[in-house]
């Protein structure tokens, strides 16, 4: 009986890694694509490869070329500065403010204290993928300048130099220039995400730990 129950155990235990597995690939499929994109020298295979099989497969004339075209066409240094830039002013100033009200909604008694911690809890528990939608269709009625009617779009006319754009806002220049290569745009896909991807294999105990306790009191 206690083989049978070890024997079965076991089985559930492979099968939730197995399917595990399978997510963790279906997941990366695009980064798997993008990358192998990225190394494909030749923009006719590149095309070409789209339908099918190999566009997930490196191979052909393979060389880091379209790493070089994307930083001689677009400033990279200067996309990540101000990125680093933004990203640092937010999550600092977030920061301080956050610690403020979370002291003051923690020790500091005052009418309404209660009615404001459970609309904070709400909108965590709503995840915000379910409101996004409406979001993009009430910012899309609002009056843009400059005939812009688009997030992107708007982004472009209130930065219109370089200087200061960050590095998602500066890819879409790609889709304004002549010729068009895919290649040079997959590898700044690319170069954009292998600084998160190093910062959360460097921090991902951290990362993993404060996903485990959100929520969690004493």
């Amino acid at each position: 009986m206690r083989s049978l129950s070890s024997g079965r155990k076991y089985a559930w235990l492979t099968l939730n890694y197995l399917l595990m597995v399978l997510l963790a690939i279906f997941f990366l499929f695009p980064t798997v694509f993008m990358m192998v994109s990225s190394l494909k020298a030749n923009e006719n295979q590149l095309l070409q490869d789209l339908s099918t099989v190999n566009a997930f497969i490196p191979y052909g004339d393979i060389s880091l070329q379209n790493y070089s075209d994307a930083f001689h066409r677009l400033p990279f240094g200067l996309y990540m500065f101000n990125s680093a830039l933004i990203v640092t002013c937010i999550v600092a100033l977030g920061l301080v403010l956050n610690s403020l009200i979370a002291y003051a909604l923690a020790r500091i008694p005052f009418p309404g204290r209660k009615l404001i911690v459970v609309v904070i809890v709400a909108l965590i528990v709503i995840p915000f993928e379910s409101v996004v939608v409406p979001l993009l269709l009430m910012v899309n009625q609002f009056p843009w300048f400059g005939g812009s009617t688009t997030w992107i779009d708007s982004y472009q006319v209130q930065t219109r130099g370089d200087t200061y754009r960050p590095l998602m806002v500066g890819m879409d220049v790609f889709f304004g220039q002549s010729p068009l290569r895919w290649g040079d745009i997959m590898a700044f896909a690319s170069m954009i995400i292998l600084p998160v991807l190093i910062a959360f294999l460097l921090f991902q105990k951290w990362f993993l730990r404060s996903v485990a306790t959100t929520g969690i009191i004493g």
